[in-house]
């Protein structure tokens, strides 16, 4: 399908955010952390079914439901995808996720723009203490940017749970209309339309 033939809905966007919500809370009640939660490592159906991509730093919590990085062990720093806790001190928990749960919802309600783009990546950990945060996407509600607020929160304990990022979703899509977005960009996101992963959010949900 290219993207010239795709049309989207409000209810799509919603629903993508409802999906993803769905995917990663499974993935924390594993319990495992992402780590790379982008929509870059998203892909979308023909049918629009959001399917999570890219678990090469997936890890699972310890005991205490936070995995560190070791010392000494170079990984890719998505630094615009990351909170302070991780960008700092290499901490991963459900609520970094969540973070970047927050940044996948500012890219999907924008179309796939790039997360602070005024801001050099080396410089992200002192835009958010400073207080700085993406801007409201055009096509987002008051109340799904305040979700979003939420999850970029710096406190990782002030950060809502996936499970009421679910919540949320769920009342918002069941209230929504169609106001309908003719021929969406599709190829600012990382999608490819045909092809079939094995760990697609239906399969989990098995």
């Amino acid at each position: 399908m290219n993207a010239e033939e795709v049309t989207l809905s409000k209810s799509d966007l919603t629903a993508f955010g409802l999906q993803l919500a769905d995917g990663i809370e499974f993935l924390a009640r594993v319990p495992c952390v992402h780590r790379d939660l982008a929509c870059r490592n998203i892909l979308v159906t023909e049918n629009k079914t959001i399917q999570i991509d890219d678990f090469g730093l997936a890890k699972k919590f310890n005991e205490k439901y936070c995995y560190k990085t070791q010392k000494g062990i170079y990984l890719p720093r998505p630094e615009k995808w990351m909170p302070l806790e991780s960008i700092n001190n290499d901490i991963f928990t459900e609520k970094s996720d969540v973070y970047s749960y927050g940044i996948c919802l500012f890219e999907i309600f924008s179309f796939g723009k790039t997360p602070y783009p005024k801001v050099l990546a080396g410089k992200i950990a002192i835009f958010l203490e400073n207080g700085g945060r993406n801007e409201k996407p055009k096509h987002c509600s008051d109340k799904e940017y305040d979700l979003m607020l939420k999850c970029w929160m710096n406190a990782p304990e002030d950060r809502p749970t996936f499970y009421e990022c679910l919540q949320f979703f769920q009342e918002v899509s069941s209230n929504n209309v169609g106001c309908l977005f003719v021929n969406a960009a599709y190829d600012h996101f990382s999608v490819n339309w045909r092809s079939v992963f094995l760990l697609s959010l239906i399969a989990q949900k098995k």
